[in-house]
């Protein structure tokens, strides 16, 4: 969804910054937007109350409510594409590759 976003608003997203720490994203916030991300994956409420606020200091408290939306709502879709076993589409292995992870090694319930 970032990736459209962007090419939809003319920006540049650096999608390998999701998987090395040594790009930027080319987002406003980005750093914190995955620090966001990953303390909402790893269910840890104090890292997700931080980097919350450090999102919020970063890109505003709406845009930062509006992230903690989308972060949802995704959750949710893949929790029930992984509970219903759709299959990641072929042609998608460009943007795993993007990403930075081998699509021919990519795990997890979609598989390629």
């Amino acid at each position: 969804m970032l990736r459209r976003s962007a090419e939809t608003t003319n920006r540049e997203a650096h999608l390998r910054a999701i998987t090395d720490d040594s790009v930027t994203s080319g987002i406003r916030g980005g750093r914190q937007l995955l620090a966001f991300a990953d303390a909402l994956v790893a269910r840890d409420p104090a890292a997700v109350t931080t980097t919350g606020a450090a999102l919020a200091g970063e890109v505003g408290d709406a845009t930062a409510a509006r992230a903690a939306a989308v972060c949802g709502n995704f959750q949710m879709m893949n929790r029930i594409l992984d509970a219903t076993g759709v299959p990641v589409p072929p042609g998608r292995r460009d943007l795993v590759a993007e990403i930075g992870i081998d699509p021919d090694t990519f795990g997890g319930a979609h598989g390629f």
